[in-house]
């Protein structure tokens, strides 16, 4: 019976073993994701305009900037695309879009845009705002970015040349994070150009104002 038992234990540990070995390779390109998970801390401000730099994987450098004024209004931008949401009850919003000439316009006459669609309409923003670092990120200490206290984060995966280090940095009054850069331990930064990375480059609390707009 014991004969018996060990076998079988074994044969469990063989599994275990053979299932880490085929889900390890996903395991190390998860974790980057991981590392980037829906913070659910985050708290922003009640007026507040927040811009990153986000540099794709192809090296090109887009701005990624959201707006809030203390009435509500909303200003969003994502590289070349700009919109403003102009608050016109509780939870309804107008929306405007810049024309030809540069001038915000009035997209429609329908003013009952929720709070909800302003949301996803503005996502891109939250997608970095609320990039927090995993359990398994080891916490570098208090920093600095853009003159507000932050706390660091590292995580390294691989060794040698084919080392990843991520590194988060996270405004510890909001939760907000502001920076999210990795590195490689080779020359060519291999394992590194496929994938974005951001920073932020504006973070103000206060006397939030709108651009001008017209019907």
């Amino acid at each position: 019976m014991k004969r018996r038992n060990s076998i079988v234990l074994l044969a469990l540990g063989i599994l275990v073993i053979m299932g880490c070995m085929t889900g390890c390779s996903e395991s190390l390109g998860q974790m980057a994701e991981k590392s980037a998970e829906a913070n659910q801390s985050v708290s922003l401000p009640e007026q507040y305009r927040i811009a990153y730099e986000v540099t794709d994987s192809n090296g090109k450098t887009v701005t990624v900037e959201k707006a809030k004024d203390e009435s509500g209004n909303i200003y969003f931008r994502s590289g070349e695309i700009e919109k403003l949401f102009i608050k016109t009850s509780d939870n309804q919003y107008s929306i405007y879009e810049k024309d030809n000439d540069g001038n915000f316009k009035l997209l429609s006459d329908w003013k009952g845009h929720t709070a909800t669609y302003v949301q996803n309409e503005t996502k891109d923003f939250l997608k970095y705002a609320e990039t927090s670092s995993s359990q398994t990120n080891k916490s570098t200490g208090d920093c600095k970015v853009l003159e507000r206290d932050c706390e660091g984060y590292e995580m390294k995966i691989g060794a040698g040349n084919t080392a990843v280090t991520y590194t988060i940095k996270t405004d510890k009054e909001t939760g907000v994070c502001l920076t999210y850069e990795k590195t490689s331990g080779n020359k060519n930064n291999v394992g590194v150009n496929n994938e974005e990375t951001f920073k932020c480059a504006l973070f103000q609390t206060e006397n939030i104002t709108m651009p001008e707009y017209s019907n």
